[in-house]
């Protein structure tokens, strides 16, 4: 009993530590680390990686910045959304989760910012819950 007892915990724990390393590796590779809310603009059709997609315009509204240096006012991104993953008509545009305030982790790519994985703003969006193992990141990687 006490074998599986230890097992069930082992199970329960191993995902969180998990989610903290991956939270740190993002840390590590991000240019921009801000607190805000972003408010979506417009998307437009086009391709990437020979796949069709929507590219998806939008402004971080910036609180408060972690690490970093921003241009005064708020951040601009484009986020691309390929088929299938997103609906090929009609446009698809940013809702829900994306659009609540959290922590927003940025590449600067040839002067622009945008997610760290450019199909997909999952990686790049935390919620405020994170914010101890972000701060943690920006300690061990950024200082």
């Amino acid at each position: 009993m006490r074998r599986a007892i230890t097992a069930i915990s082992l199970l329960l724990v191993i995902p969180s530590s998990t989610r903290a390393v991956e939270q740190h590796s993002y840390v590590a590779i991000s240019d921009l680390i801000v607190v805000g809310t972003l408010h979506p603009h417009s998307s437009y059709p086009g391709f990437w990686n020979r796949h069709f997609a929507w590219y998806m315009r939008g402004s971080i509204e910036v609180d408060e910045i972690l690490f970093g240096e921003t241009p005064r006012g708020n951040v601009e991104i484009e986020i691309v959304c390929p088929h299938p993953v997103c609906r090929l008509w009609p446009p698809t545009h940013l809702e829900g989760e994306p659009l609540e305030k959290g922590i927003w982790l940025l590449r600067n790519a040839n002067g622009s910012w945008q997610t760290l994985e450019k199909a997909t703003w999952v990686l790049s969006r935390w919620s405020l819950a994170n914010r101890p193992w972000i701060d943690k990141g920006i300690r061990e990687f950024k200082r």
